[in-house]
C-alpha cells in the first residue's frame, strides 16, 4: 500500500511486486537508483538462463556493495561499535528464484544469500 500510495516508479520494485500480483502495474522501465540497480535490467531480461545468472553474478561481484557506499551501513564491517551483522543482496536471491536458476554457482559468490533462497527445499 505505501508503493501505491508514493507512486513509486521503479523497475526493480515492480518486477518484484509484479511476480506475487499479475495485477501490479510493472510498465516502469526506470530504476529510482540507478547504480547499482540498473545492471538487473540485464539478468531479468537476459536471452538464457547462463546468460542471466552470468549477469547476476556481475552485479554481484562487482556492482552490489560498491554501489551502496552511501549508504548508513556501508563499510559497517569496519566499526568499533560492533554494528555489522552482514551483507546481503536479497534481490539477486529473488530474481534467481522468480528466474528458477541455477544458482549454485553464485553459492559462495559474496552477498549472494544461498541459504534463504534454498531455506526448506526438500
Amino acid at each position: 500500500m505505501l508503493v501505491e500510495e508514493s507512486q513509486l516508479n521503479d523497475y526493480l520494485v515492480d518486477y518484484l511486486f509484479h511476480y506475487k500480483n499479475d495485477s501490479w502495474n510493472s510498465s516502469s522501465k526506470q530504476f529510482m537508483f540507478s547504480d547499482p540497480y540498473s545492471i538487473l535490467y540485464d539478468a531479468i531480461n537476459a536471452e538464457s538462463k547462463s546468460e542471466g545468472l552470468e549477469k547476476l553474478k556481475y552485479y554481484l561481484e562487482d556492482k552490489w556493495y560498491q554501489g551502496h557506499n552511501d549508504t548508513g551501513w556501508h563499510d559497517s564491517h569496519e566499526s568499533k561499535h560492533n554494528t555489522y551483522n552482514g551483507y546481503w543482496s536479497f534481490e539477486s536471491g529473488a530474481i534467481a528464484k522468480i528466474l528458477k536458476l541455477d544458482d549454485s554457482a553464485l553459492k559462495d559468490t559474496p552477498y549472494y544469500p544461498y541459504d534463504m533462497v534454498h531455506y526448506k527445499e526438500k
